[in-house]
């Protein structure tokens, strides 16, 4: 894929999931869905925890944010889950 192919599909998510106009977006590509469920679900728990710092939450005494799937979810999304919980990303 090129650089140009990989910023346009990027354009579209962004579009497609009325992201901020404002911020600048950023992807990747990946070779199987299990990455881009795990880069995604990176993405949230780094995004809630921008948004929790700027709105002065105390990320470590406060509740959490959930991630809500359905019974026919990608078995990694609780793997992807379950990093929120650890320290191994830096949440401390």
């Amino acid at each position: 894929m090129t650089p140009a192919l990989e910023n346009r599909c990027v354009s579209i998510l962004q579009d497609l999931w009325h992201a901020n106009p404002d911020e600048e977006p950023m992807g990747t590509s990946t070779v199987g869905s299990s990455e881009a469920c795990m880069l995604g679900g990176l993405s949230m728990l780094f995004r809630w925890k921008a948004l929790a710092d700027a709105a002065g939450v105390d990320r470590f005494t406060a509740r959490r944010p959930n991630l809500v799937i359905s019974s026919g979810y990608q078995v990694c999304w609780g793997s992807s889950a379950a990093i929120g919980t650890s320290n191994a990303f830096g949440t401390s």
